[in-house]
């Protein structure tokens, strides 16, 4: 029988998102889990009448995440079976050197090997079962108090004309934000263009 899981660290990101208030469309989009796997968990987390007015203790959230682990799934379908029996050589196709596009690889399974399965199954086979086009969670992080972080921003903004020597020159800027009012820094530099090939 097989399960869905997620690590602790993906639920308790779930969690905190959760806790924090943002949609079921969102924390599926910024977590990189479907958002019928992260209902389940938030569900769970409903049930138990977490709070979300403080962070999740880790035994609340090892909690969660055994009752839905312990969620069997129902059995794959006849076509889902099917794919599977190629796993290794739809992998071996989406690891190469040069990546097949999927739509490729169903079209291969489908001419030289017999597969019975639609494109909609190999693609979401491919996105749970071996993590195809799974982005990469963002992790929410707390405000800090005021003044005790900054934020560097470096960046060419585009092309200014000097009216003394009639060039063209790249615009910099450089901009130092800190989190307390008043104290925001903005460095600007101009430099010539390289000249152009020719002139």
């Amino acid at each position: 029988m097989s399960y869905r899981e997620l690590s602790m660290i993906d639920v308790r990101e779930l969690l905190r998102r959760w806790a924090a208030g943002h949609s079921m469309r969102k924390i599926s989009r910024e977590t990189g889990t479907d958002r019928g796997t992260a209902g389940r968990y938030i569900a769970i987390a409903e049930q138990l009448a977490l709070p979300r007015d403080r962070e999740l203790s880790e035994a609340e959230i090892h909690e969660v995440a055994q009752r839905v682990q312990a969620r069997p799934l129902p059995d794959p379908s006849a076509e889902r079976q099917a794919i599977a029996e190629h796993k290794a050589r739809i992998i071996e196709w989406l690891e190469a050197k040069r990546p097949l596009r999927l739509r490729k690889i169903h079209t291969l399974l489908v001419r030289d090997h017999a597969l019975v399965a639609s494109y909609d199954t190999l693609r979401r086979y491919a996105m749970e079962e071996l993590g195809w086009q799974k982005k990469e969670p963002t992790i929410l992080l707390e405000d800090p108090p005021p003044g005790q972080e900054a934020q560097l921003d470096f960046g060419k903004m585009g092309m200014m004309l000097d009216a003394e020597s009639g060039r063209m020159r790249a615009l910099w800027v450089l901009s130092l934000q800190r989190r307390q009012p008043g104290s925001d820094l903005l460095g600007i530099h101009a430099r010539p263009s390289a000249p152009r090939r020719g002139a």
